[in-house]
């Protein structure tokens, strides 16, 4: 049963996580790790599918960010905070 929640609160945040270049390949290949396992039910291995498949469309809408990126905005972000 957690896996079902977790690919469902994971479809759920998938317009603004993962935002990072890194984090979306390894959610990647862990969905597709998990979908390749022999005892996971259909509806999961489904699941999981369907997830790959959101992540690939999220690329072309909105690209992950590289470190060095993030890091830049983030900075330009806390120092207007202060």
């Amino acid at each position: 049963m957690h896996i079902k929640n977790g690919i469902t609160v994971a479809l759920q945040v998938l317009p603004i996580f993962p935002l990072l270049e890194d984090h979306g390949k390894e959610l990647y290949s862990v969905m597709e790790k998990l979908s390749e396992r022999a005892d996971l039910t259909p509806d999961l291995k489904q699941g999981c599918k369907a997830y790959m498949v959101q992540l690939q469309k999220r690329i072309t809408v909105r690209p992950y960010l590289k470190h060095e990126d993030y890091a830049a905005v983030s900075s330009l972000y806390t120092s207007k905070l202060s």
